[in-house]
């Protein structure tokens, strides 16, 4: 993960001719041929804008030039830099959801693989933070489900999980009043399930048909985990968002997500069926030549 910083000089200007984005690529070389990434909108009062390239590191080459959408203008690229390694991986100072030892870590890790859901980062900054703020000022809402890493009310970083207190993956209750000038700056992970909830799912997941507390294996309990988690996950979406709505502009047809994750669901039982009769094949007495 990589930190661009791009300073806009006299974002007044550049934003009046009608230069309303800029567009961000990226290089394997500093020659080499740039692919455009992320669009930032510009506003007349701001000069200074930040990218988090999430798959980016510090070998890759970046360029941006300004574009005009109601000409379909573009300004020439900017020189090509290098984006800076965020000091964000090794100064995480918001506690942990929960500590995982290295055994319970990888199995957490193997689920995530299992059921798609592998951890990436997201930003919250400055301006775009005051719309997630409560009327009362007290609670901040994160645009997606996750858990923090990093934050930081007025330039004071919160390192304590009583303040803010963090509840339903998705709200931050600070002990104050989140000042409407006040900057923020927020950093953390976003999932569809927490470690807490996968672990608790492995932990509790039912032992498979034909094995027992005796024959059962950590392999065979991942994947009987992962498919829980995913069935869940269906089930908990059919009831939310089943419907299927049209109307003279616009569908919205759900089926296709969930008709990918039964297609998973289906691959992870043949998976854990093929496990348990290998173990009983072996188990039994046959020989296998």
């Amino acid at each position: 993960m990589v930190k661009l910083t791009i300073y806009v000089d006299d974002v007044g200007v550049v934003v009046a001719a009608g230069f309303t984005q800029c567009i961000i690529y990226r290089s394997d070389a500093e020659d080499g041929t740039y692919t455009s990434i992320h669009t930032l909108a510009l506003a007349a009062g701001t000069s200074t804008y930040y990218y988090t390239d999430a798959t980016g590191d510090a070998t890759l080459w970046y360029k941006s030039r300004y574009y005009n959408p109601i000409a379909a203008q573009y300004s020439s690229y900017s020189d090509p830099v290098q984006g800076e390694e965020p000091q964000l991986y090794h100064n995480v100072t918001y506690p942990q959801e929960v500590y995982l030892g290295s055994t319970d870590e990888t199995i957490v890790k193997k689920i995530r693989i299992l059921i798609g859901d592998v951890k990436e980062v997201r930003r919250e900054y400055q301006e775009e933070c005051q719309s997630s703020v409560s009327e009362d000022r007290y609670v901040y809402e994160l645009a997606q489900k996750g858990w923090p890493l990093y934050i930081a009310l007025a330039d004071v970083e919160m390192t304590s999980s009583e303040n803010p207190y963090f509840d339903g993956y998705r709200y931050l209750t600070f002990s104050g009043t989140i000042g409407e000038q006040d900057s923020v700056d927020i950093w953390y992970d976003t999932f569809r399930w927490s470690d807490s909830e996968i672990l608790d799912h492995y932990t509790n997941t039912m032992i498979p048909p034909g094995l027992t507390t005796t024959t059962v294996t950590a392999d065979h309990l991942l994947l009987q985990a992962a498919i829980d988690l995913l069935e869940a996950e269906n089930w908990r979406d059919y009831i939310e968002n089943g419907a299927r709505i049209q109307d003279s502009d616009t569908e919205w047809d759900p089926s296709p997500g969930y008709r990918a994750r039964e297609s998973a669901i289906k691959r992870l039982d043949k998976r854990l069926e093929d496990l348990v009769k290998q173990y009983m094949l072996l188990h039994s007495g046959w020989r296998i030549d």
